[in-house]
């Protein structure tokens, strides 16, 4: 054997010790990503009502000018009401 050189369990230790640094800073990055995620479904739940009533808003005026539209297309149709 070489003086200086590591053993097989030297290298070993080495080995695991690396391999577990590597996985704590797996975790820490793991828990960073998951709290960024958390911050931007947040913001998405808090802006989500104001978001709906943009599109009811739309909806509710695109509805009106189809009952408009309506009416005049079936205004000959005895009987006939736009509701």
């Amino acid at each position: 054997m070489l003086v200086g050189s590591p053993t097989r369990v030297r290298a070993l230790w080495l080995f695991s010790g690396a391999f577990a640094w590597g996985m704590y800073q797996v975790g820490k990055g793991n828990k960073i990503r998951r709290a960024l995620k958390e911050e931007k479904y947040a913001a998405r739940r808090a802006i989500l009502p104001i978001l709906q009533a943009e599109e009811d808003e739309r909806f509710v005026s695109e509805w009106n000018k189809y009952l408009d539209y309506e009416a005049d297309v079936m205004k000959d149709v005895p009987g006939w009401k736009v509701v």
